[in-house]
């Protein structure tokens, strides 16, 4: 029970932190699985165009709230 609400009362506030904070992992995630991963056909500018969308989706985001 104790964890629910330590969780409950959390997530709400998780995404007002910087990114690389709280739940906010921002474009690390992508290195991440491309280190885990290793995808086949990844490449330095795949992961750019990739960087760029997570980025501009992020400042789409930022602009509704």
């Amino acid at each position: 029970m104790v964890t629910f609400w330590q969780v409950a009362a959390d997530l709400p506030n998780g995404q007002r932190v910087s990114d690389g904070h709280g739940h906010r992992y921002g474009t690390l995630v992508l290195d991440a699985w491309v280190a885990i991963a290793e995808p086949p056909d990844g490449t330095a500018e795949l992961s750019d165009r990739i960087r760029r969308y997570l980025e501009e989706s992020a400042d789409r985001e930022r602009e509704l709230k």
